[in-house]
């Protein structure tokens, strides 16, 4: 209902559907089937306990039931006075499936909100990534800065302010492009309390 009523207000058509299902995951996978949808955006997890998961048991069971892209959300300012998207890329990135997928969303999203987007990542991911956007997006104001091991994305912390968006581009576990680093998210986050974020899987 809220969805509803914030895409009402940017006059943004929308279309809701309930359906009965085993649990959440296997709902979401088959009205993802039926409507051919190319990925799925959801909300941030909210720990309930200490027990809890940090993603929550939905998005781990989606992450090993489906190959398509899945965006979590946490938006603490409205979308349009975002004014610096910073892209944190991992090495090898450019042998994944959905390579540019993410690259074409992040790029339409900076283009419509006349903002800045940074893609921090190692030198070889930056070029591909660069070579891409100058033939398919122009009209981005892209920049590119080097940064090799994904551990140094804290040495960005101090640059952050409110209107910045961070967005975590992740790879599935087994995929070439994955790095055990990824399993400290979750302990770094306190660093970007104050940030709006997306966790992109591939």
């Amino acid at each position: 209902e809220d969805a509803v009523k914030i895409c009402h207000s940017a006059d943004v058509q929308i279309q809701t559907q309930s359906r009965l299902a085993t649990n959440i995951t296997n709902g979401i996978l088959h009205a993802l089937n039926e409507y051919e949808a190319s990925e799925i955006i959801l909300g941030m997890h909210r720990r309930r306990s200490m027990f809890d998961t940090f993603h929550g048991s939905l998005i781990n069971n989606l992450l090993s039931s489906m190959f398509r892209q899945i965006m979590i959300v946490k938006c603490l300012v409205p979308a349009n006075t975002l004014r610096n998207i910073r892209v944190f890329v991992p090495g090898k990135a450019e042998f994944e499936a959905g390579f540019h997928r993410w690259i074409d969303r992040l790029s339409r999203m900076a283009v419509q909100l006349g903002c800045r987007i940074i893609y921090f990542g190692p030198t070889s991911t930056l070029q591909r990534i660069e070579a891409y956007c100058k033939h398919n997006h122009e009209n981005a104001r892209a920049e590119y800065e080097k940064m090799e091991e994904w551990d140094d994305i804290m040495m960005q912390t101090t640059k952050l302010q409110e209107d910045h968006l961070c967005v975590f581009i992740l790879a599935r576990k087994g995929s070439i492009s994955y790095q055990s680093a990824f399993e400290d998210l979750p302990n770094q986050l306190k660093y970007f309390a104050e940030s709006s974020i997306i966790f992109c899987w591939m």
